[in-house]
């Protein structure tokens, strides 16, 4: 009799163990999707869900339990059906992390790396509905999901402000600014200030240039040129005539896009005319890395090629192969004690706070360490600015970064960093964001039907 009551009772208290635990996860996942979402702009001006591919939270609960499953193949199919969910499934799995069943927890932090990793490389993206918006707050709210600064009162001639029609659904953000941009009579403009170059929108509808996308980057050919010249040798009454031909172009990223550096020039994989006509490159690319200007997102080529016959009216085809090396997945640590040289620990990372002068006009000099340990990658300045150095006042308000000196040390990185104080008090706090994740890889762009020039000399 006690044996069945003692049954009986671990029986009903793994049931409500259970309920418990679905009834939290739903809570918890309620709760995330609540706090990640990123609402559009609806016909009256209210937020909507536009989201189409958004999961419930109760399939990614349960998803979640099993992989604590006792049975192996339904862990691993809950494993492999997260990771088809991709970025949605990041968040739930972060609540379980550290959970207290060994097999949830290894198989969460397996997963989040994956997930994370793929996410680094994946454009932002936007879902909105807006009909008969005004076209500035159109432009403001696809800055807002997708975390990319866009100068909208930049240049000269300011921006086309009309009311547009738009519907995106997980649309990548290069692509919703492109259509809004034709909708609008506007176009994507660089304005260069004193410290950097920012990326916005101004009047005028450009003419659209080829163009490639390739997660968080965008090419454009700029240009493509054939020149005909002819050389005349007196020493030896010789004429000789040559032919070339050129291709500009120009690969830009987002903001959100953490590139620490990229070979100085892409492969030509392949160059095909409508013609069959295959262009081999002249000479070599560039191999060498080049270290990544964070306060300037684009990039020009110029590429030798052997020129077409005149009978190629266009490339058919071109794909480009860019190596870039990227960070992501940023931690935080945070020092709310100015005044001192601890030293905060954190994962992998330790930060010490060396030493802090006053200068005069309002200029803070900070000199922090940076401790951990570096892959072998060469060379090793690309992680010099991979780490963000910032500077609160007592609203959490950033004081601005006027200069910032890295260098490396055995163990680590040090840097110097300047900021100007023009805040409403002294600053607060001093964080340190950090990169989890460190990957190299190869992007490919690929374009069509590029037009090509074909004068010839009269």
């Amino acid at each position: 009799m006690n044996t069945k009551h003692g049954k009986s009772s671990k029986r009903r208290g793994a049931v409500i163990f259970a309920i418990a635990a679905g009834t939290l996860g739903l809570a918890l996942f309620a709760h995330w999707r609540i706090a990640v979402a990123q609402p559009p702009i609806s016909q009256d001006g209210a937020a909507q869900d536009g989201t189409q591919a958004q999961q419930p939270p109760e399939r990614v609960a349960r998803l979640i339990r099993e992989l604590g499953s006792e049975s192996y193949n339904r862990r691993q199919a809950a494993g492999q059906q997260l990771k088809a969910l991709g970025a949605a499934s990041i968040m739930p799995l972060e609540a379980v992390k550290d959970s207290a069943d060994p097999e949830v927890r290894i198989r969460a932090t397996e997963l989040l790396r994956e997930l994370k990793l793929a996410a680094m490389w994946d454009a932002t993206t936007v879902s909105l509905n807006a009909e008969d918006r005004s076209v500035a707050e159109v432009f403001a709210e696809i800055a807002r999901q997708t975390g990319n600064t866009l100068a909208l009162d930049g240049g000269n001639s300011g921006l086309n402000d009309m009311p547009v029609t738009v519907e995106f659904s997980q649309t990548p953000f290069w692509q919703a600014i492109d259509e809004l941009c034709q909708k609008s009579s506007n176009h994507v403009a660089y304005f260069t200030g004193r410290r950097e170059t920012r990326l916005g929108i101004s009047r005028g509808l450009a003419q659209q240039p080829p163009i490639a996308y390739s997660g968080a980057l965008r090419g454009q050919v700029l240009s493509v040129r054939r020149e005909f010249s002819e050389q005349l040798d007196f020493t030896s009454t010789d004429s000789a005539q040559t032919h070339g031909f050129q291709l500009v172009v120009q690969v830009e990223w987002e903001e959100q896009f953490r590139m620490i550096a990229h070979r100085r020039t892409p492969k030509i994989i392949e160059a095909v005319t409508d013609n069959g006509e295959v262009l081999e490159v002249i000479g070599k690319p560039d191999a060498e890395w080049v270290i990544a200007n964070g306060l300037n997102r684009r990039v020009k080529f110029t590429f030798e090629l052997p020129p077409p016959t005149l009978a190629a009216r266009r490339i058919a085809r071109l794909r480009l192969g860019w190596e870039v090396a990227a960070v992501g997945d940023f931690g935080e640590v945070r020092i709310d004690n100015l005044a001192n040289s601890q030293a905060y620990e954190q994962e992998d990372v330790q930060v010490t706070l060396q030493s802090r002068v006053i200068r005069p006009y309002q200029r803070q000099e900070l000199q922090v360490r940076v401790d951990r340990s570096f892959p072998d990658w060469q060379p090793v300045e690309m992680f010099y600015n991979e780490t963000d150095v910032r500077l609160l006042d007592a609203d959490g308000k950033q004081l601005r970064l006027e200069q910032a000196d890295w260098s490396r040390q055995s163990t680590g990185l040090n840097v110097r960093a300047r900021f100007l104080g023009a805040t409403a008090g002294p600053p607060k706090m001093l964080v340190v964001r950090y990169p989890r994740i460190r990957d190299k890889r190869e992007l490919h762009l690929e374009f069509s039907n590029i037009p090509l020039p074909r004068s010839v000399p009269k």
